[in-house]
């Protein structure tokens, strides 16, 4: 027989008084650190930029150990390395680091542009919702801003993902 569930629950207050944690995992993204750290807007109480390196071949955990060290800026910055390979790992070790009320996710190499990061809060603070997921999808990409295999990767697998949740996603 099918099982069918459902989770009631009242709608989420509105929550302004967060503290927010961005979690970014970089491998070989020496090129973009940098920009990426300028380009993040103050969000939320307090915003905290968490840069994970995750085994580059270049430079990446240099420039995080310098940028670590003169960075006086108003964010509040964290770097580490992951332990094992991947980004779901990356991401994991930057969740373990976080300090935020809300935790939210960045590419190093900026797909998503660090300046829409707001809109995501206040759809999160204005309690549209619990959990707020963007997507690369819905307006034209750059030319060469995911390659041709991620990007059949990612149809083929946010189709099945679709149909699995019932719930239509396209990133």
């Amino acid at each position: 027989g099918a099982v069918q569930y459902v989770v009631a629950r009242p709608i989420p207050e509105k929550r302004r008084d967060c503290a927010v944690s961005i979690v970014v995992a970089a491998r070989n993204e020496e090129g973009n650190v940098e920009r990426l750290l300028e380009r993040v807007p103050l969000i939320g109480t307090r915003t905290e930029l968490i840069i994970v390196e995750g085994n580059s071949s270049d430079r990446t955990w240099e420039v995080l150990e310098r940028m670590k060290q003169t960075y006086k800026g108003p964010l509040v910055l964290h770097i580490g390395k992951q332990p094992g390979k991947g980004k779901w790992d990356a991401v994991q070790k930057g969740f373990s680091m976080s300090t935020g009320d809300l935790l939210m996710i960045l590419d190093a190499d900026m797909t998503v542009p660090p300046e829409d990061l707001p809109r995501f809060y206040e759809a999160y603070a204005e309690g549209r919702g619990e959990f707020i997921n963007g997507s690369r999808f819905i307006y034209p990409m750059e030319s060469r801003a995911m390659r041709f295999l991620n990007n059949i990767g990612n149809q083929f697998f946010t189709f099945f993902v679709s149909r699995i949740i019932r719930q239509r996603l396209t990133d």
